[in-house]
């Protein structure tokens, strides 16, 4: 986790925290322009998925990959 937290904040488009919840660490992206829009939204889960993908990659293991939740938070009315 701590190699995706790294590669996000590292590409200077995002900046990410991290916390403990039920024993897990947690990435967390706080959102918190009244200007932010959906888009804004998608474009920093793609800049993450991009920065999991080159973690996953670059150490080989495998990740779980929320598909589609963006999509699906959409389509259930949430806004950014």
């Amino acid at each position: 986790m701590r190699a995706l937290l790294e590669a996000v904040n590292g590409g200077g488009r995002l900046f990410l925290i991290h916390t403990e919840l039920g024993g897990r660490v947690t990435l967390r992206l706080a959102v918190g322009s009244a200007t932010t829009q959906m888009e804004h939204v998608e474009e920093a889960w793609e800049e993450i998925r991009r920065a999991a993908d080159s973690v996953v990659e670059r150490f080989g293991q495998t990740a779980d990959v929320a598909e589609g939740q963006m999509a699906e938070a959409k389509e259930a009315g949430v806004r950014a």
